[in-house]
């Protein structure tokens, strides 16, 4: 995915108030700051391992905008493989929280 299609689908994802975004295998290698613009966002998924297939679906991130921290109804944020080795300083703003996979 382009950073021109990402930045188009952020914006979709803000106007229509989509709670859970799934940017997994894309092959990012980073996220704009306009990620902390969906404020809506309950689930935000940058890596997975799809259970039927055993297929790993990840990106290749290796720090997060400190935007993250703007996500404010964030309960779930799944890392899977991905080669992050910390967390933006902003992320202990995410008191919804709740599950963190990597």
């Amino acid at each position: 995915m382009t950073q021109a299609e990402l930045l188009d689908l952020l914006a979709r994802a803000k106007a229509e108030g989509w709670k859970k975004l799934d940017l997994a295998g894309l092959d990012l290698e980073e996220l704009p700051p306009e990620i902390g613009e969906l404020t809506e966002l309950e689930v935000l998924i940058l890596g997975k391992l799809d259970e039927e297939t055993w297929e790993s679906k990840e990106n290749w991130l290796t720090a997060l905008p400190p935007e993250i921290g703007q996500l404010s109804q964030l309960t779930k944020l799944d890392l899977w493989n991905n080669q992050l080795s910390s967390l933006p300083p902003k992320s202990d703003q995410l008191s919804q929280l709740t599950r963190l996979e990597s």
